[in-house]
């Protein structure tokens, strides 16, 4: 009596003992020779003595540094607009030059028309080595210190305009009588 085989092409040959696959069984072939499993290997020790690496990690590092440095001295150059917001926080037209002259009226004008200017030129992003700097945020916080200036000259001259007037009526009506 002959047997059918279901698949033809199948190798006529089995193995006996064939190589375990990774869903086979857990124990390996006893023809083969046993891999130990350890700690593995110390890759940091590696890396640490690979002086190619570590010369890179410190060109890295001091580009960085550089980099950085160039940072803090794009700062400086926003001291001026720093001093000058500060200063301008203790203005009060109506009080501290009420009696000002018309030429220093026209001076106070001139200088927070300036520095006005000066916050506007701030650019809004630069490009400082690696870094990019936003100063949408500082021409936010300071822009408005010379406006508000400008605005309390704008407000206190009339007012002092009319005062002077108001002077100059009573005087002329008093020596007219």
């Amino acid at each position: 009596m002959e047997i059918n085989d279901p698949n033809p092409n199948a190798n006529p040959s089995p193995n006996p003992d064939p190589a375990p696959t990774p869903n086979s069984s857990p124990h390996p072939h006893p023809n083969r020779t046993q891999v130990e499993i350890n700690e593995g290997f110390d890759i940091v020790g590696l890396i640490e003595e690979n002086d190619e690496y570590n010369q890179m990690v410190d060109g890295i590092k001091t580009s960085f540094d550089d980099h950085f440095m160039q940072v803090i001295e794009y700062v400086k150059i926003l001291e001026p607009h720093k001093t000058l917001y500060l200063q301008n926080a203790d203005v009060d037209m109506g009080s501290q030059h009420r009696d000002a002259s018309l030429e220093e009226w026209k001076e106070l004008l001139d200088k927070f028309t300036d520095q006005k200017a000066m916050f506007d030129a701030i650019p809004l992003a630069a490009s400082v080595g690696i870094f990019a700097a936003n100063n949408q945020r500082i021409k936010d916080l300071f822009l408005p210190s010379p406006s508000r200036c400008l605005a309390d000259i704008h407000r206190t001259l009339p007012e002092i305009g009319q005062t002077m007037a108001a002077k100059l009526l009573n005087e002329t009506t008093y020596a007219q009588a």
